[in-house]
């Protein structure tokens, strides 16, 4: 007593990917002295998200826009003394399957200096 049916339908064009959501602002935190640590708040990192995929995040850190070499793949770096007087500043770029790679850049670069505040 069972009937069996095959449905069949017109293919469909190509499922584009989505966008992820990003924030729009990216401060950098900390004090831009040597020794010390810049970095990317956590209240900011989650601000990132890509529903149904797996988020990956991936920080580069620059130097006067130039990539800082063996600077590593986190949310905060340590200023070094070569960095004395130049501009440091992070690149977050955020990848997940099924969406378009997003890049943000932190928008305020902080010049490091050896000399700490007064006070």
């Amino acid at each position: 007593g069972a009937l069996t049916r095959t449905v069949t339908t017109q293919p469909f064009g190509p499922i584009l990917p989505a966008y992820l959501v990003i924030p729009h602002v990216i401060p950098l935190q900390g004090q831009p002295y040597i020794g010390q640590r810049l970095g990317v708040s956590q209240d900011t990192i989650g601000q990132f998200r890509a529903p149904g995929s797996e988020l990956r995040l991936r920080y580069v850190w620059t130097r006067n826009g130039w990539p800082i070499r063996n600077a590593p793949n986190l949310p905060t770096y340590t200023l070094v003394p070569r960095d004395n007087g130049t501009f440091i500043n992070v690149d977050v770029i955020a990848t997940a399957p099924g969406y378009y790679r997003a890049i943000v850049k932190s928008h305020n670069p902080q010049r490091a200096s050896t000399a700490l505040p007064n006070g």
